[in-house]
């Protein structure tokens, strides 16, 4: 994908410890080989190749065969992205890291489409333990007329102002959920404070499922982009709140 293509898509590829912090706030670390898991936003796989390697440490330390591995990766691992180029490469990862374990022929749920969809996603509603990634940072402006014109009417999140589609990845991941389902993004920090961001911030608060917000600030975390970025940790079935940054971010 040429400069101008990943600019328009909003793709800014995500540092493996970034990914492996969020994983880890998720706990998808052990007892994780019955879970569903999405990235909705996939890109080439720099979520779900670690996603992939986790999952088959945790049921090779259950003394589970290769062959029921590869089931359950073909059940309980999705990804979708709208760049054609990049799902072929992220299956292409994917596939490299089982031959490293024997398991092959795995026939990866790594789809080529529009996430922001309804009309295709809403069959994988209600589907998965944890819905993961870096979505895409697009202002809405910034999209063709028809596109926009249809994320407002299918998305509540992003139907008024000047915002940005990633703040509808939010209510997508919401919806992605089983009733215990966590969600965990690294996303520019901006919704915190912004009046493009008090839908989404309304929303998390009125279905009160906020995990942990960890705000990194003024620190930039990606190469191609000066973007101040949050990871926020979501939970349908959570018990307390954590905040982590070097000040006190607005409360919610």
């Amino acid at each position: 994908m040429q400069a101008s293509e990943k600019k328009l898509n909003g793709v800014v590829y995500t540092p493996k410890w970034i990914v492996e912090l969020i994983l880890d706030k998720l706990d998808y670390k052990n007892s994780i080989y019955e879970k569903r898991i999405i990235d909705p936003a996939c890109g080439d796989g720099a979520f779900l190749s670690v996603v992939v390697e986790r999952f088959i440490e945790d049921a090779k330390r259950k003394g589970i065969n290769n062959n029921a591995i590869k089931i359950k990766l073909e059940d309980n691992i999705f990804g979708f992205d709208i760049d054609k180029n990049a799902t072929e490469k992220c299956i292409s990862i994917l596939s490299n890291i089982t031959s490293k374990y024997s398991i092959k022929g795995v026939k990866w749920n790594i789809i080529k489409t529009d996430s922001l969809d309804k009309a295709f996603v809403n069959k994988f509603f209600n589907s998965f333990d944890f819905v993961v990634g870096n979505p895409p940072y697009i202002r809405i402006q910034h999209l063709g007329i028809k596109r926009r014109e249809k994320i407002q009417n299918e998305w509540n999140l992003c139907q008024k102002g000047s915002t940005d589609i990633f703040i509808t990845f939010f209510e997508l991941g919401y919806y992605l959920l089983n009733k215990n389902g966590k969600l965990g993004y690294i996303t520019p920090n901006t919704y915190l404070k912004t009046k493009a961001g008090e839908n989404l911030r309304n929303f998390i608060k009125y279905n009160k499922i906020l995990k942990t917000l960890i705000d990194f600030e003024h620190n930039q975390l990606f190469d191609n982009a000066t973007t101040y970025s949050l990871i926020t940790i979501l939970d349908k079935n959570h018990r307390e709140i954590h905040f982590l940054c070097s000040r006190a971010i607005d409360k919610m």
